[in-house]
């Protein structure tokens, strides 16, 4: 995307606001500390105007000259993720199934010389990321094709209500949608022992009193932990799409995804994930989020 192999991490990134390359510094811990304090409060936290306006700029319009490469796909999926239990009643969220369409650009779509593979690999940002989520350390995703990826929302994309099977997810804002394009989510809806059926189809029927909306811009790195939060984006409009970068970390290394897996989500699947399900190391899916 962009041939930035001289640019500076503080060419890229508002290093003055968000010194996460001087983690010892006050500012620094001052910052992890506000970070941690709002994932506790709503599982995200959102560093506005994380990357420079120039920046954001060019990634942006690099995602556009790309465009012809994306591969779009329409499914149907209820919150989990999960097959329809006929066990449950008809209305149940278990059997509440929604249409969500959207592109992605793959993580070997991306030139090698770009900033955004950079960033994705950036020592610093791994090693902040770990610390606000109190994990001893990060590893890059191993998976050749949704280590880092491009989510493409074309006019009238949707991506509804849902639960991620992922711990957390780490997204930067390139550019919004002419109309719609909202994340929304209600924090903490269900835990480990409770799913909560019935504030999840109140959710579901068009409840928002539990919702929060956040009003992401160009530039703002976000850190979401959906496990547990049910969120969505709403159908975009107007004519420009909206582009938002997914950084994909693990707590262990060399993680890649079963191949039927990448097969849904970017049309192929490549010799290292029959490899790693051959040696049955495959993982769960983190790609959807």
């Amino acid at each position: 995307m962009t041939q930035g192999g001289a640019v500076a991490f503080e060419d890229l990134v508002d290093l003055e606001r968000y010194p996460i390359d001087r983690p010892r510094s006050q500012r620094a811990r001052a910052l992890v500390t506000r970070c941690r304090a709002e994932l506790a409060a709503s599982g995200c936290f959102c560093l506005e105007e994380f990357l420079r306006a120039e920046t954001t700029e060019r990634l942006a319009a690099e995602a556009a000259a790309l465009a012809p490469v994306v591969y779009h796909t329409t499914t149907r999926h209820n919150p989990y993720f999960s097959a329809d239990e006929t066990r449950f009643p008809k209305d149940h969220p278990r059997r509440w199934f929604m249409e969500r369409s959207n592109g992605l650009l793959a993580y070997d779509q991306i030139p090698r010389s770009s900033d955004l593979r950079r960033l994705y690999d950036w020592p610093a940002l791994m090693a902040f990321l770990a610390t606000c989520l109190s994990l001893p350390v990060l590893h890059r995703y191993a998976d050749p094709l949704a280590a880092a990826t491009v989510n493409v929302m074309d006019p009238g994309d949707e991506f509804p209500w849902h639960f991620d099977t992922n711990d957390f997810t780490t997204s930067l804002i390139l550019q919004n949608a002419e109309e719609g394009g909202h994340f929304e989510f209600a924090p903490g809806i269900r835990n480990d022992q409770e799913e909560n059926y019935a504030a999840v189809g109140e959710i579901l029927g068009g409840a928002r009193e539990k919702l929060v909306r956040l009003n992401l811009a160009p530039g703002d790195l976000q850190c979401f932990k959906g496990r547990h939060s049910l969120h969505r984006v709403t159908a975009t409009g107007g004519r420009r799409p909206r582009y938002a970068v997914l950084l994909s970390y693990t707590r262990r290394p060399n993680i890649i995804n079963f191949p039927d897996r990448v097969k849904e989500v970017f049309g192929r699947a490549l010799p290292a994930h029959y490899a790693a399900e051959a040696e049955g190391i495959a993982a769960a899916s983190v790609v959807e989020d």
